[in-house]
């Protein structure tokens, strides 16, 4: 386990079979679809992609949320620059700064708070163990439910940038949303 805090859990994502099945699962929920994967994905498709990011040919760190004691959902995190992180120049990016991406997979525990509580042992594992002087997050503007569960771990809204993610085939507008360290 890579950090953990009751009932609630962050490992990393390991090279085998199981954990991309699960993956691959998750990715075909309709409501992950809907706000995260935007389409359907083979099994093949995300062993292809995400085992680049297990052993560590990517700079994006994949892990699992675990919830008392079962992977229920995914979570990544990646160190970022003004570079790698497209702000169309509406703000600058400190050094140190991480980003995360994630998502409860089982729908049948969304809007129980353990998407505010990873967010939140993510940030606390990033300040305290990488370093991060803040953490970022870039949610579709549409996507209320990550919105909430965000601003609920204590990220403000930074700015909007237009027409910034392609998903589901269309641009869509990001809300930039940070957290600092304190």
């Amino acid at each position: 386990m890579l950090v953990s805090e009751g009932d609630i859990g962050i490992r990393l994502m390991e090279d085998r079979e199981d954990d991309y099945r699960k993956l691959h699962y998750w990715s075909n929920q309709k409501h992950i679809m809907e706000t995260y994967s935007g389409r359907e994905w083979s099994l093949l498709e995300i062993e292809e992609k995400y085992r680049k990011r297990v052993n560590g040919t990517e700079h994006v760190v994949p892990a699992f949320i675990v919830y008392k004691g079962k992977d229920v959902g995914y979570l990544q995190f990646y160190e970022i620059d003004d570079d790698s992180y497209e702000t169309q120049g509406t703000l600058k990016i400190e050094d140190d700064a991480y980003a995360i991406d994630l998502f409860i997979g089982e729908k049948d525990l969304l809007g129980k708070g353990i998407g505010r509580r990873t967010v939140t042992l993510a940030c606390d594992y990033l300040f305290k163990t990488m370093g991060a002087s803040a953490v970022y997050v870039d949610p579709r503007t549409e996507n209320e439910r990550g919105i909430r569960t965000y601003s609920g771990a204590g990220f403000e809204r930074i700015c909007v940038i237009s027409r910034r993610e392609m998903f589901g085939g269309c641009l869509h507008d990001s809300l930039i949303m940070r957290k600092e360290r304190k």
